[in-house]
């Protein structure tokens, strides 16, 4: 197989949103000029308030046995390995989450803080652009949006995103393995127009930005080309 074929082929776009809210009733609003993102599978991740009456675990273990027979079987060795030092096991959310995701389609996680749900939608974003950085370059161009509130996209970055890629680019270059670099960026209102005009050249492959600057992103004409993806 053409190897630009087969990458292409491992990439697919992704939307993450991901919200604190109490229910889907209260997700922000995105305007429709979403013509740009019409391509990307959307997966909006919220936090469910616990009830104190949460599903019985043995129902839950029982309903995880019987979706997956396990849930890191189709990750890259890469991702999977980096994923087993780091957890214990995968939780509810990430064994369910996965396949539906993997699948294209849009889906939404509801489920309490701590539960791992943001990390079930971005680990198979990381995972589809870690295969196909082993076979080159990457295409220049956006493959993942992830969209969260200001006050919580540093520590968002940092877990999800920063951790996971330095982590995994180090075990690939000690077990010899090329990887391309895969490139990530934010865009909020603060970010300094040098660094937004670099996006424009080098555009990230993991955009990470907050619902107020994605509505620019969309409605923007300049901006929007780095989506055009």
């Amino acid at each position: 197989m053409n190897t630009d074929n087969k990458r292409d082929q491992e990439l697919g776009g992704s939307l993450i949103c991901v919200y604190p809210c109490s229910s889907a009733a209260n997700l922000p609003f995105f305007p429709q000029p979403a013509s740009a993102l019409s391509c990307f599978p959307t997966v909006v991740v919220i936090d469910r308030l616990s009830t104190g009456r949460e599903a019985d675990p043995r129902h839950a273990a029982a309903k995880i046995e019987s979706v997956a027979r396990s849930p890191l079987a189709d990750f890259d060795p890469l991702v999977r390995d980096w994923f087993a030092q780091r957890f214990a096991a995968a939780t509810e959310p990430q064994v369910l989450g996965w396949p539906e995701i993997r699948a294209g389609r849009d889906i939404l996680i509801s489920a309490p803080t701590g539960s791992g749900k943001t990390l079930a939608a971005f680990l198979l974003c990381l995972d589809r652009l870690v295969r196909a950085a082993r076979l080159g370059p990457l295409p220049n161009q956006t493959e993942v949006v992830y969209v969260s509130p200001l006050k919580a996209l540093s520590n968002d970055i940092h877990i999800n995103l920063e951790v996971p890629l330095s982590e995994i680019a180090a075990a690939a270059a000690t077990q010899g393995i090329p990887l391309a670099p895969i490139r990530a960026a934010v865009r909020t209102g603060d970010t300094p127009a040098w660094e937004r005009q670099r996006m424009g050249k080098e555009r990230p492959h993991v955009l990470v930005t907050t619902p107020e600057s994605l509505f620019i992103l969309l409605t923007a004409a300049k901006p929007r080309e780095m989506l055009a993806s």
